[in-house]
């Protein structure tokens, strides 16, 4: 039986060592999908290697190879603007491509994975002048997935409140890698400690501030915060000197599991912005499949998706709420055990060969 056939598409190199966000999904993404029952064909790199690569398959499709679907990962800049320099050398290779294989029937899906540039935040935070280069050629994305997709993925329903085009979409969260291994042990010889874990950026949009204030007024609680190296040496004055009770450690990969496993719960809590609370970060199914329940902030889409599967708590920033939370959980520990069982549970069902069977579901289907 033949094996069928599908295209990863990237406008970048793909680094199936990522550890930041934007490149861990589409290595993960990419891995499970040639873990499936798929032959897959990756269009990546720079111009001049996507050229190539699509020219190969054009040949092929041309001797007759069937391919089902397209599943593409936009990047956190305009695709023609993907190249070193950010330079549009090759303007119509990826949609021309895209156009190409529509013509053939086949089908197309893209998971988008930032709406950063239409936030005041993204001009604040670029050179002056950036934003009236790149914005159109934002746009330009836009205009060109609702001509050719079949389906637009994205992390959230309140995401799609800034899309603003009409489209089939879906929402696909990240997935996380599940392992009965991660969740089976906690090291924490006190059981009514509370030991938090957090990784990830620790300022702009990931400030947190909030939450060393909040941590080292509470000594009975452990805070580990992991970062890189860089960005804490960068801005370590910001937060130093740190009370006892928070530790600052830069692991990544592997080098993880011995902080997760030291962890009761995972935490995001940052104060609240239109932009953060539309997110759902990579980070969060990160949590999930190392089994560990989670604290953040309300009234965002990270906090909906918490409640709705009961994986954690949410608290208003800056209200007294998480020092009352922890104060809680300390004297009733059986209420984490309970969250545990249930972040376990989803963890199975949220794996990124689960995300990849979603997609196959989506695109092979007769109609999208």
């Amino acid at each position: 039986m033949e094996k069928r056939r599908c295209i990863f598409h990237y406008p970048n190199p793909i680094n199936m060592n990522a550890t930041t966000g934007s490149g861990v999904r589409p290595a993960q993404m990419l891995k499970a999908f040639e873990e499936s029952e798929y032959e897959v064909d990756v269009v990546s790199g720079y111009g001049a290697e996507r050229k190539s690569k699509i020219n190969e398959i054009k040949r092929k499709i041309r001797k007759g190879y069937k391919y089902d679907f397209i599943y593409s990962e936009s990047l956190t800049m305009p695709t023609l603007l993907s190249e070193r320099k950010h330079i549009p050398i090759h303007p119509f290779l990826d949609f021309s491509f895209f156009r190409f294989c529509k013509k053939q029937g086949i089908k197309i899906g893209l998971f988008y994975r930032d709406i950063y540039w239409k936030f005041p935040i993204y001009r604040s935070s670029t050179k002056k002048w950036v934003p009236y280069v790149s914005i159109p050629f934002f746009k330009y994305d836009l205009h060109k997935y609702k001509q050719l997709l079949d389906v637009l993925y994205v992390p959230s329903k309140k995401f799609m409140e800034y899309v603003n085009i009409e489209i089939n979409w879906k929402i696909l969260p990240s997935g996380g890698a599940y392992s009965i291994e991660r969740n089976d042990t906690v090291i924490n010889n006190d059981k009514n400690q509370i030991n938090i874990f957090y990784v990830g950026g620790i300022v702009g949009n990931n400030d947190i501030t909030g939450l060393i204030e909040v941590i080292s007024q509470l000594q009975e609680v452990k805070l580990i915060v992991c970062c890189t190296e860089e960005e804490w040496n960068k801005n370590k004055l910001k937060f130093i000197p740190l009370s006892d009770n928070i530790v600052v450690v830069h692991a990544r990969g592997e080098g993880l599991k011995e902080y997760y496993s030291q962890a009761t719960v995972a935490c995001m809590y940052y104060e609240n912005s239109k932009y953060r609370d539309m997110a759902m970060p990579v980070k969060l199914f990160e949590y999930i499949g190392y089994g560990k329940p989670i604290i953040t902030n309300s009234k965002t889409a990270a906090a909906e998706y918490i409640l709705e599967n009961d994986i954690g708590w949410e608290v208003d920033y800056g209200s007294g709420e998480l020092q009352k939370l922890l104060n809680r959980l300390a004297e009733n520990p059986e209420e984490i055990e309970e969250k545990k069982q249930n972040v376990c549970k989803l963890a199975m069902v949220n794996t990124w060969k689960d995300r990849v069977s979603e997609v196959i579901n989506d695109l092979t289907k007769d109609t999208v």
